[in-house]
This record gives C-alpha cells, structure tokens and sequence, in this order.
C-alpha cells in the first residue's frame, strides 16, 4: 500500500508542476504584451487582465500546495475553482477571434499590431500586420486550455487517489 501512496504523491507533483508550467508560460506573454501595450499608450483588453489575473492566482496557489501532505481532499475546491478559471479564460481570449484566429479584426487591430510595435509606423487598420505575435497568441490559447485541463485533471484524479489509495 505504501506504493500507491507514493503513486498519489508523484501524480499530484507532475499536475502541480504543470499547472506552474502553463501559468508561467501564460503570464509571461501577456505581460510582454502589456508593456508593449503601455509603450503604445493604449488601454490593455480586460480579457487580458483577467487571464493575467487567473495566472497570477494559479501560480500562487500552485506554489503554496506543491508539496504533496496529507490530505489531498483540501484542494479539491480550488482546484475546480481554478479550472472553471481558466477555462472562462479560454473562452474569452478565443471569442475575441473566434475561428479566424490571426486573421480576425481584433487581432490586425489589437494583438498583431501592438505586439509588432506597428503604432510606430501608421495608424490601426492602415498597417499590415504580417501575423506579428500570432504564435505568441496561439501559445498563450494553448496553454489556457492546458492549465484548465490539468485542473480538471488534477480534481477528478487525485482525488479518488487520495481517497482510494492513501491507507
């Protein structure tokens, strides 16, 4: 039985380790967007700032229960939190393109022509963009969807673990 107690533990480091990995990656790129926005003077989407939100509040709690304790049952309610969090996230920043992704309005107006700096050179809408950030874009999507994914994960398995497993 001690083995799959130490099974438990590994399972939640490996998702804990995930979630700090996709909150990381997503705050760091918004927030590079956010200086870029500030260099141009312009207000930043509140879509942004709630996602920025949602990552700040999943790195914190990803670092304050890392460490695998007793009873795993304690963060079952945030985890659920955080992945209704960061799905809501997803949603938002994905509705803003909708299927169109790099070539939608928002993005050659908002995203693509402040990630590429392009303020510097004409006025939104007159400025080809040349999918300027679209990756970046795309990246901080991915791993939204990522972290409400190990979320869920992290709620619907590591719990039953902790219940069916620890002796």
């Amino acid at each position: 039985m001690a083995e799959r107690h130490t099974v438990s533990k590994i399972l939640f480091v490996l998702f804990r380790l995930g979630e700090f990995i996709s909150a990381v990656i997503v705050l760091g790129i918004l927030s590079r967007f956010t200086y870029l926005a500030n260099l141009a003077g312009v207000h930043v989407d509140g879509r942004i700032i709630y996602t920025m939100v949602t990552a700040c509040l999943g790195i914190v709690y990803t670092i304050l229960l890392c460490i695998p304790i007793g009873p795993l049952v304690v963060t079952f309610p945030f985890d659920t939190v955080l992945f209704i969090m960061w799905l809501v996230a997803f949603c938002l920043l994905e509705s803003r393109t909708g299927i169109h992704a790099c070539s939608s309005g928002w993005y050659n107006n908002y995203w693509g022509y402040y990630w590429g700096r392009w303020w510097r050179t004409g006025p939104v809408g007159v400025v080809r963009v040349n999918n300027a950030g679209c990756s970046d874009y795309r990246t901080v999507l991915a791993f939204a969807f990522i972290a409400s994914m190990i979320h869920i994960g992290s709620t619907l398995l590591v719990r039953p673990l902790s219940y069916f497993l620890v002796v």
